[in-house]
């Protein structure tokens, strides 16, 4: 998968442009595809013909690249079996296999006699070639516009325009292309058809074909011979790609490199070499992103080490008078409701979804996106703090029925502010710290007891849940 190089900023997951030479493994196949084609993001594979029910027949899947939640990463749908696509069922060799737009077009050949089909909803479609005698024929695309191209003269190349406007209708709208030698290829382009072919001394040169005429764009590159071409017209740029497997290899060569696979990138502005080598590595996480996951994971554990070696203070607990401690199970859906309150609430302002951020996928976007984590971290600490003092309940612990209170015997008493603001962030900096009060004996966590507070539950009096204290 070549990722694209200008990237998609305004995408909900940003997606950071490829730099050069960039090349991603997707998927293994079982079998080598007689031939390949993509539309956008997705990649659709012709693979050699079977037989089935006497009938001989090509098999045809599909795939995407997709950005992952990670932004830079790029994955591949589907994960299990490929989406099957309608079989090709005409006997044949495929000469070309390209894109038209959206439609896919692929071109026969048996006994000379060639055969084009274009994928049409859930079946394959007969398309009446232009009727010229001796024609060798080739296929190739300008941007929506579907190029036949009659091969049969070896010194120049002749397109034939489809309209899409009137099925089987072709013009013959270009001029000539002269070939220096036999050996070229076509590719297709935005705005007309790329050739590359080679001089006297093997070296390629790039020429644009279309209505407007020839036009020279590179010469003299040096490319390997079974250089795979293609277009990336959102850069206006051709990707070549070379297998070294293809080559005789020497021992000394093999040790110094291994990688199999060298990758060219070309400017069709001014035909200038952009890349040429291995594959660029690139990483996932950047060293900012990593800097920012090393402070989190000192922060924890600094924060474990300092809470957990605290002496407990249990002794000096009282429970109010008409409470009772809160069950772990109602604390736990408790804390859930507030975390998703506030990253629903932070996640709006940054355009980030709920998962994002409490799975911390986030914190390996691309962008700046990562920042709602501290930000929920801030503002949950500082809003649940302030709700703990002047009510004694975030909203979850309203909704599940439950109070923060001072843990002394007698009348209830409303937390301090620092208390509360103490207990807060152990449980939104270190909740690892804050999740022990599960497996507690007392269900008390080190902030309940650094601070003397209780998460409590006021008890039912005749039939009634509320602050014993309250009026009825």
């Amino acid at each position: 998968h070549l990722p694209p190089r200008d990237g998609d900023p305004d995408a909900r997951i940003p997606i950071a442009p490829a730099i050069a030479g960039e090349l991603r493994v997707m998927r293994g196949l079982g079998s080598f595809p007689d031939a390949i084609a993509a539309v956008e993001n997705w990649v659709y594979l012709v693979f050699p013909p079977v037989t089935v029910d006497d009938r001989q027949l090509r098999r045809v899947y599909s795939g995407r690249a997709v950005a992952s939640p990670m932004g830079s990463v790029w994955g591949f749908e589907p994960r299990g079996r490929l989406n099957s696509e309608p079989a090709i069922q005409i006997a044949g060799e495929i000469v070309d296999f390209v894109p038209a737009g959206t439609t896919l077009c692929v071109l026969l050949s048996l006994d000379k006699q060639y055969t084009l089909l274009t994928l049409e909803g859930s079946s394959w479609e007969g398309l009446p070639l232009p009727d010229i005698d001796g024609a060798r024929w080739r296929l190739s695309a300008s941007g929506d516009q579907l190029v036949a191209v009659d091969v049969s003269d070896h010194s120049s190349l002749d397109a034939y325009i489809h309209s899409s406007k009137q099925r089987g209708l072709w013009s013959q709208g270009w001029e000539s292309a002269p070939l220096a030698q036999n050996e070229f290829e076509l590719i297709a382009g935005i705005n007309g058809v790329f050739i590359t072919d080679r001089d006297e001394h093997g070296l390629v040169r790039i020429r644009t074909w279309s209505a407007a005429g020839v036009y020279q764009i590179a010469s003299g590159l040096e490319l390997p011979a079974d250089t795979q071409l293609t277009m990336l017209g959102s850069v206006n740029r051709l990707v070549g790609v070379f297998d070294r497997s293809s080559l005789t290899l020497e021992a000394d060569w093999a040790s110094e490199s291994q990688a199999t696979i060298e990758v060219y990138e070309i400017d069709l502005a001014d035909g200038s070499m952009i890349y040429s080598g291995d594959p660029t590595a690139v990483v996932p996480v950047t060293a900012a992103e990593m800097r920012f996951l090393m402070g989190m994971m000192v922060l924890i554990m600094v924060g474990v080490l300092v809470v957990v070696i605290l002496p407990d203070k249990a002794d000096a607990m009282g429970i109010p008078d008409g409470f009772a401690l809160a069950d772990p199970g109602r604390r736990l859906m408790a804390t859930m409701f507030d975390v998703f309150v506030v990253s629903f609430l932070i996640g709006m302002i940054f355009d980030v979804r709920v998962v994002e951020i409490v799975t911390l996928s986030v914190i390996a976007r691309s962008d700046t996106s990562w920042l709602v984590v501290p930000m929920v971290m801030v503002s949950g600490i500082g809003v649940m703090s302030v709700l703990e003092w002047l009510f004694g309940a975030t909203p979850g612990k309203w909704m599940m029925g439950l109070r923060v209170v001072r843990g002394q015997s007698g009348a209830k008493e409303r937390v301090p502010l620092w208390a509360a603001v103490v207990r807060n962030m152990i449980k939104w900096l270190v909740p690892p710290v804050a999740a022990l009060a599960l497996v507690d004996p007392e269900l008390l966590h080190r902030g309940d007891r650094i601070t003397k507070t209780l998460v409590a539950t006021p008890i039912i009096d005749n039939g009634i849940n509320g602050d014993p204290d309250d009026e009825h």
